[in-house]
């Protein structure tokens, strides 16, 4: 049934496509030219396309998910290997415009994975699932040199990434602080930096959203996850970008992800990506 169902989504983006600029702007589309949309996507018969950024923090974890996700609806999965115009390691964010998410969520595939839930940042013509994975911003320090975030000395530099919820929380904490002993923010504009001004003893810790520790591109030799004690620091959310007008993906989305998450199925795979401290 829910094969008959998808098949009578399938719309033509064609006529979409025709249509002037300004036209585009009262449908809440994006002015691209139609020489770069290629084809309509939604669901081709029992295959459903995922783009994946394999550079991210939870690129490999986005992955599995997303094949879970379609061995759920019984659908066949393929996955487009997002490969950004600049590559940039440890950056929290996906290194790619609107635009060219607009042109892949057209061409390529049907779901993005590896989106950071944040309201009212995206356009209208975009949609977020509910989140598949929910892993917070910690405090990394040197092997053995403080027990938690709150018994650093006073005035210690942290690293943080510039502009991440880590970040303005850490901030909004610090400037709470005495200012004698307010800590030091030190930004970074991605993790690799980060923990490599700690690893050089350039800053006493560093704020870093966990799945980067023990990631296969991020070096995190000598340095051990800590509890942040009285710091608070935020979790972030991560869900499935779709077109707007594609919610029964989206909602099919949001089903089984509920369905994934009810069985301890994403707790699970989770725990298996990161390990405590690796």
């Amino acid at each position: 049934m829910l094969n008959r169902l998808l098949s009578r989504l399938v719309t033509v983006f064609g006529v979409l496509a025709g249509v002037p600029a300004a036209q585009a702007v009262t449908l809440d589309l994006p002015s691209i030219s139609t020489d770069f949309l290629d084809r309509e996507t939604l669901l081709d018969g029992d295959t459903i396309r995922f783009c994946v950024y394999g550079g991210s923090a939870s690129g490999a974890y986005d992955r599995e998910i997303a094949q879970l996700l379609g061995d759920s609806l019984f659908l066949q999965v393929e996955f487009y290997d997002v490969e950004p115009p600049i590559v940039v390691p440890g950056l929290d964010t996906i290194p790619i415009s609107f635009e060219d998410l607009f042109i892949m969520l057209t061409n390529e595939c049907d779901a993005f994975m590896g989106m950071e839930l944040a309201p009212g940042v995206y356009p209208p013509w975009m949609n977020l699932t509910r989140p598949y994975l929910t892993a917070p911003y910690v405090a990394v320090v040197r092997d053995g040199e403080y027990a938690d975030l709150g018994a650093l000395p006073a005035q210690a530099k942290v690293a943080t990434q510039t502009l991440t919820t880590g970040d303005i929380m850490f901030d909004a904490y610090r400037q709470t602080q005495p200012q004698a002993q307010r800590y030091r923010r030190i930004p970074y504009p991605t993790t690799l930096l980060q923990l490599e001004r700690l690893q050089d003893l350039s800053v006493e810790a560093a704020i870093v959203w966990e799945p980067w520790i023990g990631h296969p591109g991020i070096d995190s030799t000598g340095l051990s996850i800590v509890s942040n004690g009285i710091v608070p620091l935020p979790d972030r959310e991560i869900g499935i970008a779709v077109r707007s007008r594609d919610d029964f993906i989206r909602s099919s989305l949001d089903q089984a992800i509920t369905q994934l998450e009810t069985d301890g199925t994403l707790a699970a795979r989770y725990a298996a990506f990161h390990p405590a401290n690796p």
